[in-house]
């Protein structure tokens, strides 16, 4: 499968550095190179990662994966921001391998993130180095979608056996909480909201009323603005096609 699939060539790679490429992604020329620059020049970090163009599987253009971020930064900052590290993109040193090879039988890239961000500062380089295909035939967010959910909030307890993250616990799951809600709206799925439920009053630890109770407001808040995005759009189109009916 390939989760085993990655460790093996993770083990068997040599060398100082580790780079990872998904099938269905490549890289931009130039990317290691500026990688290996920025990782000599940078010893206090563990791992770079770079920008990446996003495209559909024909290869049309939708955009860059992410706005600018700053060059280096945390783990907390890497919690509170969530999972907006492009996999494809990642070179780290050798000597943290084990935070892949340690990981369990099944996980998502944001879990090596996060182990990687435990060990020391990451990199970034705002220049979309990598061709990232947005949900393609071969993409695990498109065909296992509760399944990444499950593995995402794994990443984040895992994550929080450092008790020196307390001060972004709450922000943290209030906001997984807020996706949920937004998710289970989205798809209209009651029995999707009560697995959640479940599941979360089970998971977590602790602060779990605060966290219910303000993840779901700030779920609904997002409902709210998508709702109200959408219906904005449609009366700029329906005020457009109006004035092109007077004329």
């Amino acid at each position: 499968g390939p989760f085993e699939n990655l460790k093996s060539l993770v083990r068997e790679a040599q060398g100082n550095f580790v780079a990872h490429l998904d099938g269905d992604d490549f890289w931009q020329p130039g990317k290691l190179k500026a990688q290996l620059r920025f990782l000599l020049d940078h010893p206090e970090c563990t791992a770079c990662y770079t920008n990446a163009w996003v495209v559909n599987d024909d290869l049309s253009p939708l955009g860059v994966f992410n706005n600018e971020l700053p060059s280096t930064f945390n783990l907390p900052f890497l919690l509170v921001q969530g999972n907006f590290l492009n996999h494809s993109s990642i070179l780290y040193r050798a000597e943290h391998k084990d935070c892949v090879l340690n990981c369990p039988e099944f996980f998502i890239d944001y879990r090596v993130h996060i182990a990687l961000a435990k060990r020391g500062t990451l990199g970034y380089l705002n220049a979309p180095y990598v061709t990232y295909r947005h949900a393609s035939s071969q993409s695990m967010v498109k065909l296992s979608n509760q399944k990444v959910r499950v593995l995402y909030l794994q990443a984040l307890i895992d994550a929080f056996d450092n008790q020196a993250l307390d001060d972004v616990y709450d922000e943290v799951m209030q906001d997984f909480v807020a996706r949920i809600v937004k998710d289970g709206a989205s798809l209209g799925s009651l029995s999707f909201l009560v697995f959640w439920f479940k599941k979360l009053r089970q998971d977590l630890k602790r602060a779990k009323f605060k966290i219910f109770t303000l993840g779901l407001l700030r779920g609904l808040s997002r409902i709210v603005h998508a709702v109200l995005r959408k219906l904005s759009l449609i009366l700029k189109l329906c005020s457009g096609i109006r004035v092109i009916n007077e004329r």
